[in-house]
């Protein structure tokens, strides 16, 4: 604790810290003449930069709104930075605003939008623009639509921000809105501001209007009734009135004036180096692990030996690299044979007999250089081979599916039994899901670790999908029964078994094929939805899962219902038979 006032002077700490350590109250003279604001240094901020704000919060009134100015010379900038006046009003680009705005289009380049005031050798155009909506709707800000266009960003208005997708299927927020009651402030992200500006050869003029008051007579400090002080630097200058005079019960007030400027960046960024992560891909005779780029072209070909490993050379990872993928299904398809992100890149993968994923080495060279990070810190040493449909698909350019993939055999088997029904009743045994709840079925899975919450969640999206999503009207109609407790039928899955009990050859037939719908029931209503406990652990006795793993159990759980829905396609034929 005794070392506090050493961290602010220590230049190894990162910013953030000092910023914290010792801050000490400011005294109402310095709260009036700004200090506290000045601190800040708004426009050297290395996230987030303030571009409009409207907030009052008594006792202080801040007023901020920006526009870009498009200098002929260095010269300009000076002078407009020689003094507090502002060049444009509040309302800068509103029809009302009172400017006689020039709207002759051959004079301003490569501004889009029609509205621009030019003072001798400066072309300003709004980049916020103030909307006043008198009371009907709360005061906002809208950014110039050229820089949204520019980053091709959309407004998400649950979270009041600004976003785009890059290029590698990352979103980003480069604009955010905050609020309090009528207050608003548009914040904009500092490396998309900069970099927007060093493109369009501008540079952002913040221009403010702080008022603020005090309870403090502050004369003593000023020797007279009032007084002004000025505070200029290469990108700013401010000019801060402060006054001993009553009013509305305070003492003391002061008034900022100014602006300042955000510089772009010096040169437009070009597109950096494009850089390529490796990967081990074995072992050496003593057992030192060899790894290899993934640059395609820098690695051995069919036509070339550059005497580095073959760019088909499979490399190897831990199931669990696919979760973050499974987690996003609004940005990420996943299937038995790939990942694909929105319509920016792919992946092929395949999933190995020992339960790997596999990838051939040259197609990381396909996918972003964060994507290949991510994959390298799931990478494994090759244990096992490639799948047989895999050298199928890929080698003898056959259409083979692995017959052992118990994901892709429900899928096969639910969308049969779909169809069927479909061509049959004209409508589905099994219910699309609502919009909200398809991330169920794009993101149902084979638990990738052992984990109790993936296992959980997996159950959970198994019994939405079959179930919960069972045509009650259809299973009514095809058994003559509806739903009531009295009569003994409880539920869909009550329906269901009379639906095979009318239909299956035998009783056990129908004890069997009903097994695995119950067991997903009693699991989710024994131990998921509800608190586990020895009804839970009766459950997996019952059903033959508790001496497996979480990963086996749904294996197991998923198999038998596959199994159960091939019997029901069977049952559904028969019966329009």
């Amino acid at each position: 604790m005794g070392n506090r006032k050493s961290l602010k002077k220590d230049n190894r700490l990162p910013p953030v810290i000092p910023k914290f350590v010792n801050v000490p109250p400011i005294n109402d003279f310095q709260f009036l003449t700004f200090q506290d604001w000045f601190k800040k240094r708004e426009t050297e901020q290395q996230d987030w930069i303030v571009v409009a704000r409207f907030w009052h919060e008594e006792p202080s009134n801040f007023g901020t709104v920006s526009v870009l100015a498009k200098l002929k010379t260095k010269k300009v900038l000076r002078k407009i930075l020689s003094n507090s006046h502002w060049e444009i009003t509040m309302d800068f680009a509103t029809h009302y605003s009172g400017i006689n705005f020039k709207r002759d289009l051959e004079d301003i380049g490569e501004f889009l939008t029609r509205y621009y005031h030019k003072i001798e050798e400066v072309d300003f155009m709004p980049f916020t623009i103030f909307r006043n909506l008198h009371g009907y709707k709360p005061k906002t800000f809208e950014l110039l639509q050229d820089f949204v266009l520019y980053y091709n960003a959309f407004f998400v208005h649950e979270r009041e921000e600004y976003q785009r997708i890059n290029d590698d299927g990352e979103v980003q927020t480069i604009a955010r809105v905050r609020r309090g009651k009528d207050n608003v402030i548009l914040e904009v992200d500092t490396h998309h501001l900069r970099k927007y500006l060093a493109d369009k050869q501008c540079y952002l003029v913040r221009y403010h209007d702080h008022n603020r008051l005090s309870k403090e007579d502050i004369k003593v400090h000023l020797n007279k009734k009032s007084k002004s002080y000025r505070f200029a630097s290469p990108l700013s200058f401010y000019e801060v009135w402060i006054a001993s005079e009553s009013f509305s019960g305070y003492k003391s007030l002061s008034r900022l004036m100014g602006k300042d400027i955000v510089a772009p960046y010096p040169e437009v960024m070009e597109n950096e180096e494009e850089k390529f992560a490796s990967f081990m891909v074995g072992q050496d005779k003593q057992g030192k692990i060899i790894e290899a780029t993934c640059n395609e072209d820098e690695l051995s070909n069919y036509f070339v030996d550059t005497g580095l490993p073959h760019a088909l050379t499979p490399v190897f990872f831990r199931p669990e690299v696919l979760s973050r993928y499974y987690n996003e299904p609004q940005r990420f398809t996943v299937t038995d044979s790939g990942i694909i992100c929105l319509d920016l890149w792919s992946l092929d993968i395949d999933t190995t007999d020992e339960d790997l994923i596999q990838v051939w080495l040259a197609d990381f060279s396909k996918i972003p250089y964060k994507e290949q990070l991510y994959w390298r810190g799931f990478n494994v040493l090759p244990k096992g081979t490639i799948t047989q449909h895999r050298w199928e698909r890929d080698f003898e350019a056959k259409f083979s599916d692995p017959s052992n993939n118990l994901m892709l055999n429900f899928n096969v088997a639910f969308e049969n039994i779909r169809q069927t029904s479909k061509s049959k009743y004209n409508e589905s045994l099994f219910l699309d899901l609502d919009n909200k709840d398809l991330h169920a079925v794009s993101t149902l899975h084979v638990p990738l670790t052992d984990e109790q919450v993936e296992f959980d969640q997996q159950i959970q999206f198994l019994a939405k999908v079959t179930n919960d999503s069972l045509n009650v009207d259809l299973l009514s109609r095809l058994t003559g029964l509806k739903i009531d407790p009295k009569s003994g039928v409880k539920g869909s899955l009550d329906l269901l078994s009379e639906f095979l009990r009318q239909n299956c050859k035998t009783e056990d037939d129908k004890q069997n094929t009903m097994k695995p719908f119950h067991a997903l029931q009693s699991l989710r209503s024994t131990g998921i939805a509800h608190r586990k406990g020895e009804k839970f652990v009766k459950t997996l006795e019952r059903y033959q899962l508790a001496n497996l793993s979480n990963r086996d159990r749904f294996k197991k759980l998923l198999a038998d219902i596959t199994n159960s829905l091939n019997i029901l396609k069977s049952a559904l034929n028969k019966q329009y038979q």
